[in-house]
């Protein structure tokens, strides 16, 4: 019986999918599948992902004839899935503990009423040097849930979720290719309680400094979108879409020490 399902949606990951694959081949959990959505890549990913699939029964993988949107790509393998937990890895991200989807299987098996369970990350360059970046992400229901709408309290390739959840919830978004993820979590959230574990299990490619300005803008103005969509199913709602707002429209420096002062 296949008790997790790993999915992995790429477009021209070719420079870093390797990594992201044996991160997954190494992990000691034995009742897995790996589903990896090549979304009609240029580069040389359709090949390297083949190579793996015949080497390995457990991996599958999906080419998608033409350029599809992520969420529609990720659904897809999401139907595929025959495993009762889902995971997710993008293809630029690795699991750097081999343990990580055992424990994730245990806290949710010990924790019934519980719809996700990340991790924390280490920040890396695209060398996987750890930048010291950091960032405070709760661990425990409450917390996350009083902090969701202002800040993401997930990292995408540290979540593990109940497949059953997902398909109530109607998966990712179509149609939206900015904050897709985080809205899938608030979604989840309806259904049951958040946890992160503590130790950090993912290297976290941070490719935010290599983002324009606009860009940013984009993804926080649709963040807070979303979270306005859901203004009524969680705590501190309109605090912290205030705070989201803030952030738009005040720049980072001001705001920063704006923060800074409101803590002394």
């Amino acid at each position: 019986m296949t008790k997790v399902s790993v999915i992995t949606t790429s477009y021209n990951g070719a420079k870093f999918i390797k990594k992201a694959i044996e991160s997954v081949i190494v992990q000691d959990l034995e009742a897995k599948e790996y589903i990896i959505v090549d979304d009609c890549s240029t580069d040389e990913t359709g090949k390297i992902i083949d190579v793996y699939a015949k080497k390995y029964d457990w991996i599958k993988v999906i080419h998608n004839p033409k350029n599809m949107e992520r969420a529609i790509s990720r659904n897809t393998a999401i139907a595929e899935a025959k495993g009762e937990y889902i995971a997710f890895l993008d293809d630029d991200d690795v699991w750097c503990n081999p343990t990580k989807l055992k424990k994730q299987v245990e806290f949710l098996e010990k924790h019934p009423h519980h719809s996700m369970v990340g991790t924390h990350v280490f920040f890396v360059d695209e060398h996987y040097n750890k930048t010291g970046k950091y960032i405070i992400i709760k661990e425990h229901d409450t917390p996350i849930r009083n902090t969701l709408l202002k800040s993401n309290q997930f990292i995408f390739a540290t979540v593990m979720c109940r497949k059953n959840d997902l398909q109530k919830v109607g998966g990712f978004v179509d149609g939206e290719f900015l904050a897709e993820d985080y809205e899938l979590w608030l979604k989840l959230g309806k259904l049951g309680k958040f946890a992160n574990l503590k130790q950090k299990m993912v290297w976290y490619m941070d490719r935010m400094h290599n983002t324009s300005n606009r860009n940013t803008f984009k993804l926080e103005r649709k963040s807070l979108q979303v979270a306005w969509k859901y203004r009524h199913d969680y705590p501190r709602a309109y605090r912290s879409i205030f705070s989201r707002l803030l952030s738009l429209i005040i720049p980072k420096k001001i705001y920063e020490w704006k923060a800074k002062l409101l803590k002394m």
